[in-house]
This record gives structure tokens, sequence and C-alpha cells, in this order.
């Protein structure tokens, strides 16, 4: 059995991690911490190795390896979007990939070679055609303790350094 979840804690937050256990409840252990936020969509290897799950970190959501051996987790992808797996079968994940420019496209690719993306499906290509996209760039910044925050700036369509424009913050986490 495959789950996430973490130790009873006072801390206000805590990053979930994966454990595995025997059906029993017997040899718990976690397989995976430090992966980011919230592991989901959790699949089984076909041969039975290990766990695929995704994560959010900085902004950006990728697909993970953990293996049931405790050899540590490792990137399946790689990459600053939203990926979404939903189905693995036969080493090929299906799954949405979003990314500034990419609004939730269907795709495919091998679990072993991951770096070949193939898009199934482009959504909202009619919706794409008729707008401009603002540009967006991602910023680093320390806060007043020092720690580093991650963020982005997107600058509206034909954007003009000369002229002003309002602010909208959006805290994402």
């Amino acid at each position: 059995i495959a789950y996430t979840g973490y130790d009873w804690t006072t801390d206000t937050y805590r990053e979930e991690v994966v454990y595995v256990m025997g059906v029993d409840g017997s040899n718990r252990k976690i397989v995976a911490e430090e992966v980011g936020r919230r592991p989901a969509n959790m699949m089984w290897a076909e041969d039975g190795s290990g766990i695929y799950f995704t994560a959010q970190m900085r902004g950006t959501s990728n697909l993970y390896f953990a293996a049931v051996s405790g050899e540590g987790v490792r990137n399946v992808t790689n990459g600053n979007h939203m990926l979404n797996v939903t189905n693995i079968s036969n080493g090929t994940a299906v799954g949405t990939l979003t990314s500034y420019q990419i609004p939730r496209n269907l795709v495919t690719f091998s679990v072993s070679t991951s770096e070949d993306v193939k898009t199934l499906h482009v959504t909202n290509r009619g919706h794409l055609a008729e707008v401009t996209l603002g540009k967006v760039d991602e910023i680093w910044y320390q806060s007043k303790d020092g720690l580093d925050i991650q963020g982005w700036i997107v600058q509206p369509p034909e954007f003009d350094p000369t002229q002003k424009y309002p602010l909208i913050l959006r805290i994402h986490g």
C-alpha cells in the first residue's frame, strides 16, 4: 500500500511524504520526502519497484519516481511547467501540461525518455488565436529574514516600459 501524509506534529504546516506498507500495516516506511507540496496522482510501477507521483515545487509540477527499496527519489520530468500525469501504462505516461503560454494541453511521453513529450490535443486553440499573452519572467528575491522567495512578473501584452500599469499580486504559497 502506498499513501501520503505525515506523522503527528504541532507544526502549523508540514509537507506530506510518501509512505509504503504491507497490506496488514506492517513494514511502514517513508520512500519520498522533501519533494515539494502534496505528492499526488500516485501510481505503482508495473513491476512494483516503486511509485510514480506528481509534486509541486517552486511553482512547477513534475513527475517523480520513488523506489520502494529506499534508493531515493528521482525526477522523471524536469521543466518549468505544471504537469499532471493521470495514467502510466506500458511505460507511457499521459496527462496534461500547462506552461506560461500553454493552457493545459493533453500530452504523452515515455517515462524512460521523458524529454520527448508529444502533444495529443491542443486546448483553447481558437481562443489563443484571438488573444496575445503577456511575457512571463521568473524572479527570485530575499525576504527580510533572508529566505529565498520565488515568483513571476507577467507583463501586459504589448508592454511598454515607459507606461505605468496596475499591479496584481497573487500569492501561490
